[in-house]
């Protein structure tokens, strides 16, 4: 696994929980089914946003026959994405991987990860 992040600050609480239980789901995914020898992980902040990219090199989500990997996590990633104001987008084509990519926007919050 490649973990390559541009972004070294905090973000809001609640933003870091929906973008880490995004990349859980995804992880848990490639482990799971995508037979993947590598998983490279993005995270950048770009233009206003935060960026997160999942990328492996599995077997891709499949043929809509077979199933097409539309799954309740790749719902629940898309919902989490939106509830952060963003977006996730899932590209996949058979034998060549799945890029997972959300957006969000980057908001400062005020004393968001105070002590005490």
């Amino acid at each position: 696994m490649q973990l390559d992040s541009t972004y070294s600050g905090r973000l809001p609480d609640e933003t870091e929980t929906h973008l880490f239980r995004i990349a859980q789901e995804a992880l848990t995914n490639v482990a799971r089914h995508s037979g993947a020898g590598h998983v490279r992980i993005r995270l950048e902040n770009n233009a206003g946003e935060i960026h997160l990219t999942i990328q492996d090199d599995g077997r891709g989500l499949g043929t809509p026959a077979q199933g097409n990997g539309r799954g309740l996590g790749l719902i629940g990633m898309r919902a989490r994405a939106r509830s952060a104001g963003g977006d996730a987008t899932v590209r996949s084509k058979p034998g060549e991987g799945v890029v997972i990519e959300v957006r969000v926007p980057l908001r400062h919050e005020t004393d968001t990860h105070s002590v005490g």
